[in-house]
């Protein structure tokens, strides 16, 4: 999830004024995507909380769709909006993708208040220190792909998709709500 959010977070701004000639109005744009996640977050915690306390779905259920679909969705707006050479198209679809990505807050994000409810805030602090390890390399890298694919963008987001994908994989067979700490 991380990795994702990163090259966009980096690399949006570049791209869409590089790849797809957005002028200097246009990258006002560059936001869409953030405002989409926040609102997404709120509703997708509101639905899954209620889905959960009115016994419609499992906690353990829950927090496996909520980061499945958190993984998923956005790889698949990803490798769209890697094919795409309208810049409003691409807004569309890199705001879909991190909207989608709020997904991962009632999922594994709040799996730490379930597997450790007296030290949530030590193991989240411990992961998320983890997690920011894409951040410093991310930039980099893409600036790598990039230049080493002759100025191709596509390698950088297909290789965030596939990311996206192997998380999706390793938390659906491994995710558990049981308090182990």
């Amino acid at each position: 999830m991380n990795w994702t959010a990163y090259v966009i977070m980096h690399w949006l701004p570049t791209y869409l004024h590089v790849y797809l000639q957005a002028n200097p109005s246009d990258l006002s744009f560059a936001a869409l995507p953030y405002i989409l996640n926040s609102v997404f977050s709120i509703g997708v915690g509101h639905i899954v909380d209620n889905l959960v306390n009115r016994r419609k779905m499992t906690l353990r259920r829950a927090r496996k769709w909520s980061t499945v679909l958190g993984l998923i969705l956005p790889a698949i707006f990803l490798f769209f909006f890697s094919a795409v050479t309208h810049l409003y198209s691409a807004i569309i679809l890199i705001s879909l993708s991190m909207g989608a990505l709020a997904f991962n807050s009632a999922g594994h994000l709040s799996n730490h208040a379930d597997v450790s409810p007296k030290f949530a805030g030590i193991t989240f602090a411990i992961s998320n220190t983890i997690a920011t390890l894409p951040g410093l390399t991310v930039g980099p890298l893409t600036a790598k792909l990039v230049i080493d694919s002759s100025g191709r963008w596509w390698p950088t987001y297909v290789l965030a998709g596939a990311l996206n994908f192997v998380g999706a994989v390793v938390y659906a067979n491994f995710a558990t709500t049981k308090q182990i700490l």
